[in-house]
């Protein structure tokens, strides 16, 4: 006998489905039967045949989405590599690469710095413009403290280290005073992904190069010829050009046209006021574009996956993919939908839990053969799965990975981004100094350097900028270091004070030999040396090197100075002017 399918009744839901199908599918064949018709019509309307011979040319006044699309269609400037306001939002994607920006940015800018004089001046020189070099500190600290409305020196280089490491490149407006354009008197940091780089002049343009000695400060001029570039900026639908530093020529900030004169300029109708302001530009070299890069380009694929993986660990722990339970119906039964409703009450309201956490999954059974005679028993289970559900993040060992090829791409060692957890002392101090002599340190020196040709190029003659770094100097193997030093006769007093100045990162003036009562800039065992020859009367004079005292005396001094004076009353003299010299350390500190 033929086995017979039990028929099983179409339920609401997919009668209405099916007839949702049967609409969507009517209503696209109208719409391309539509759209036939409209092609046959355009074709019809616009043939060769029917166009006018007399074409009138119009154009939309409509903004372009991208501001930047025409200018780089054109081919008036170089479109970047990467676009910077992707690079600005970086950060906003990824659990590392925010650890290591903030890290380069605190230990490079964030320890500040003072003006120091360059150590090729003698104390003649210093001597001579005492009041001019007194002047000049006056008016440059007042320049680096006040030169924008919401930044300092130290703020304005912080905030551009973050511009570079995340951008590749800043850049710094020079606002020259209204009634002297030659006179800069402020400066401002201008975000990178507003920027774009004009192409190279095709003709040379002489000028003058400023480079500053690393080791003794002084400067060296140098004539040049270079291609010079310039500068827009759009914002707000407006555009404004500037000119690239050390250019000597007058630059319109309208549409960016240079001219060699300033007669030139005026008598192409340019006013003052639409002169460029120049732009200070400092990145991260490469040599296939006038954009900097930055350091972590070669690992954009391992933050967007790491991106991506965080993305799929939400959505897993969101939905819960896996549902807490199976029920399984067998035999000759079906749930209903009021029994069905009402186990969706039971797991939203009384469980009081996460929606997705409280889903389950229904599973039903029929018969396999027509005519199947079912014994009638009807059979519900309830299967856990919460051994098959997700209990921890996915992709942790891609994401571990990617984190280091972010934290490797700018060569921290991993206790600057917070991982701390297989490190001891030893090893600490160990990645501190490597990572301040190999990567801070270096990057520091380069930007003081740039700055310092900017403030030689704004009339500042004598002062340079020198920027604090960390002390990492142990303090007793300092004072043996100094101690030894001292003994050898290798070090003044005043040398002490610079040492002492740069590990304090305070600024400790040098004595004055008529305040001290000696000559500071002598080695003060030397000195020591002289005073007890003198009162000795040029007779040789023993004693103990490491404390100080002098042998008392055994018959070899015969002068009537030297009676007058004994051991015990130059070793109250020397301990004398070591409680001095401590005092007004302690009065500078």
């Amino acid at each position: 006998m033929a086995l017979k399918k039990r028929p099983r009744a179409a339920t609401e839901a997919e009668i209405v489905s099916v007839t949702e199908v049967q609409k969507g599918a009517d209503q696209k064949q109208a719409y391309v039967e539509k759209r036939g018709r409209a092609e046959q019509v355009r074709a019809h309307a616009f043939s060769a045949n029917r166009i006018a011979k007399a074409v009138v040319e119009a154009e939309s006044a409509s903004l372009p989405d991208d501001p930047w699309k025409q200018m780089i269609g054109i081919g008036q400037v170089v479109e970047p590599p990467l676009d910077p306001l992707v690079l600005t939002m970086m950060e906003e994607n990824n659990s590392e690469l925010r650890q290591c920006v903030d890290a380069m940015v605190t230990n490079i800018e964030g320890f500040g710095g003072r003006l120091v004089l360059p150590i090729s001046y003698t104390k003649e020189e210093i001597e001579k413009n005492k009041k001019a070099i007194e002047e000049e500190k006056k008016r440059l600290r007042s320049f680096l403290l006040n030169f924008d409305p919401d930044d300092d020196i130290t703020s304005l280089k912080m905030k551009s280290r973050r511009e570079m490491e995340l951008t590749g490149s800043h850049y710094w407006e020079l606002i020259p005073a209204k009634a002297d354009q030659s006179k800069i008197v402020a400066m401002k940091l201008l975000e990178s992904h507003t920027i774009r780089i004009t192409k190279s002049d095709t003709e040379m343009t002489p000028f003058e190069k400023i480079e500053i000695d690393p080791e003794t400060g002084d400067e060296y001029k140098q004539t040049f010829y270079k291609r010079f570039r310039r500068f827009v900026q759009i914002r707000n639908n407006k555009k404004i050009f500037f000119k690239e530093w050390g250019d000597p020529r007058i630059v319109s900030r309208i549409d960016g046209k240079a001219y060699k004169t300033e007669a030139l300029a005026t008598a192409a109708g340019l006013k003052a006021a639409e002169y460029a302001h120049i732009l200070y530009q400092n990145r991260i070299w490469t040599a296939r574009t006038p954009y900097g890069l930055p350091r972590y380009v070669g690992n954009l694929f391992s933050i967007f996956g790491s991106r991506a993986a965080e993305e799929i660990n939400y959505n897993t722990f969101l939905n819960n993919n896996v549902p807490a339970m199976a029920i399984l119906v067998s035999g000759n039964a079906m749930l209903t939908e009021g029994t069905i409703k009402r186990i969706e009450e039971f797991t939203q309201t009384v469980l009081k839990r996460s929606a997705n956490y409280s889903k389950f999954l229904l599973l039903e059974a029929e018969p396999a053969g027509e005519g199947f005679q079912n014994s009638g028993t009807a059979k519900i289970e309830i299967e856990k799965l919460k051994s098959e559900q997700t209990d921890d993040q996915l992709f942790q060992k891609y994401d571990a990975n990617n984190q280091d090829k972010i934290r490797r791409a700018f060569r921290l060692p991993p206790i600057y981004v917070g991982k701390s957890a297989d490190y001891n002392r030893g090893t600490a101090e160990t990645s501190q100094k490597l990572a301040e002599e190999q990567i801070f340190s270096a990057e520091r020196k380069a930007m003081d350097r740039f700055l310092n040709k900017l403030l030689i190029w704004m009339g500042f003659k004598y002062w340079r900028w020198q920027s604090f770094g960390p002390n990492l100097t142990n303090n007793e193997d300092l004072v043996k270091m100094l101690a030894n030093i001292e003994k050898t006769g290798a070090m003044t007093p005043n040398f002490g004070r610079i040492v002492m100045g740069d590990i304090l990162g305070k600024e400790m003036p040098p004595y004055e030999k008529e305040q001290a009562g000696f000559d500071p800039d002598v080695p003060f065992s030397l000195t020591i040396v002289e005073r007890s020859k003198k009162l000795a009367g040029d007779a040789p004079v023993g004693g103990n090197a490491n404390t100080g005292k002098i042998a008392p005396n055994q018959g070899q001094i015969k002068t009537e100075k030297a009676e007058e004076f004994n051991a015990d009353q130059l070793t109250a003299m020397f301990e004398g002017i070591t409680k001095m010299l401590k005092t007004s350390a302690k009065k500078d500190a």
